[in-house]
């Protein structure tokens, strides 16, 4: 069984924060998830493109701005 990629791990992180924004009471809570899911999805895209951990930091020192 091949090993899990990072692209696997932040998918896996993706559906989390989806399940618990389906989960939240309130509307600040379910946009934080979902503002987190996003952020997920954006690290898997670019752990597919390019999977070196480098590239992860770039990306989020990228998106902090």
């Amino acid at each position: 069984m091949p090993s899990e990629t990072h692209a696997d791990r932040y998918c896996r992180r993706v559906a989390e924060c989806e399940l618990n924004a389906e989960k939240a009471t309130n509307a600040d809570d379910r946009l934080a998830w979902q503002r987190l899911a996003e952020d997920w999805a954006r690290l898997a895209r670019g752990a597919e493109v390019e999977p070196s951990p480098g590239h992860v930091l770039q990306l989020a020192k990228s998106n902090s701005n």
